[in-house]
């Protein structure tokens, strides 16, 4: 008995996919090799490459900012009339001349000046007051705000803060990869891509991590992109 052979059509869609699929493994392939990531998984942390950016510790005037995003681990002190929202929770922190206040894997806003946090507002899954704990019952972080601006005098950001940029008039000094230092008087400094610690504290700004550009306008003219 004589089989039909199979059609030509059939055979070049054959051809197609089996072409295909090789193309689909070799980018594969090219991508974790130049790459090192894995293109599965639904959180992979943005940390800057060392090799491809510059390593900064600076300790300067505070700015006004706003940062939005995930943070490991977020200290707040101060004294305020103002109250912290955890949950279905609602803590006074008047009754104290020092409220301290951790934010652990905490996602949302964190906005301040020299003076105040006027805006904190997101979801933790744990969040300690003046010692007291509180960890989330189930895989849903907690609700967290402030009600009204907090009087701060320490603020810190572990791990995770996020600056797009930030362009503003300070003072103070920048290293830059600890060889280079400049000191700023009343100059215009513009940061770009920064990530790392951010700590203000006895109005104090400092950061410590990895930026991809820096400019200085003013008493001195400086540029510097990794």
């Amino acid at each position: 008995m004589e089989y039909p052979e199979e059609p030509i059509h059939k055979k070049h869609r054959t051809k197609i996919i089996v072409f295909g699929i090789f193309l689909i493994i070799l980018f594969v392939l090219v991508y974790t090799s130049f790459y090192g990531l894995p293109l599965t998984g639904s959180i992979i942390k943005s940390n800057p490459d060392p090799n491809n950016s510059i390593f900064i510790s600076a300790d300067l005037t505070v700015p006004v900012l706003s940062l939005d995003g995930k943070f490991e681990k977020v200290n707040i002190g101060g004294s305020s009339e103002s109250f912290l929202y955890v949950g279905d929770k609602k803590f006074p922190l008047s009754n104290s001349e020092e409220n301290y206040i951790v934010l652990t894997d905490y996602e949302g806003v964190i906005s301040f000046d020299e003076k105040v946090i006027s805006n904190l507002k997101g979801n933790a899954m744990r969040v300690s007051v003046n010692g007291v704990p509180m960890i989330s019952k189930s895989d849903n972080k907690m609700k967290i705000y402030f009600d009204t601006d907090f009087n701060y005098n320490v603020l810190e950001i572990k791990e995770g803060a996020s600056i797009k940029k930030l362009d503003y008039e300070t003072s103070g000094t920048v290293k830059l990869d600890e060889k280079t230092t400049i000191d700023l008087e009343e100059d215009n400094l513009i940061i770009e891509k920064f990530y790392g610690d951010v700590k203000i504290e006895n109005k104090h700004f400092k950061l410590n991590g990895y930026l991809k550009s820096l400019n200085v306008k003013g008493n001195q003219q400086i540029s510097i992109s990794a």
